[in-house]
């Protein structure tokens, strides 16, 4: 009989020890998802801290911290692959332009009516090495396109 009431008391120990600890899982899993929401809705340096020492809990934050940290570096190169291609974009953007005035100008120089035949030929062989310089620009730009 001594045995049996020992037995109920061990056991009914270790429910409570075991009650208690999922209390604190429970209560620790909570505590790491609202800092994980909060993480998440604000571009923070934070990372996800424990209030419970658990085994297994802390793996989940080493776990999650690094996927942050990574998470942070995919959108850094990302910020940093994007001003590349801004500038890029208005680096071709001014070297398409310069061609394109020239030809202009060199139009409106052969529309005068006081040239020569000899320099009218002269400004549309300028005229065609800015086309030529312009079209090689532009499959310049389709191939880094498709890149």
């Amino acid at each position: 009989m001594l045995i049996l009431y020992i037995m109920i008391v061990l056991l009914s120990i270790l429910l409570l020890f075991l009650g208690v600890h999922l209390l604190f899982l429970k209560k620790e899993i909570r505590h790491i998802n609202l800092q994980f929401l909060k993480i998440m809705k604000q571009s923070t340096n934070a990372h996800i801290t424990k209030e419970y020492i658990d085994k297994d809990t802390i793996q989940l934050i080493q776990t999650i911290n690094q996927f942050i940290d990574q998470t942070r570096q995919i959108e850094m190169k990302s910020k940093e692959s994007n001003e590349v291609l801004k500038s890029t974009i208005l680096n071709m953007s001014h070297d398409l332009r310069t061609p394109l005035t020239s030809i202009q100008g060199y139009l409106q120089l052969i529309n005068m009516e006081e040239i020569d035949a000899k320099k009218r030929k002269e400004y549309i062989k300028i005229i065609e090495a800015r086309i030529d310089s312009l079209k090689n620009m532009m499959e310049s730009f389709f191939e880094l396109a498709k890149v």
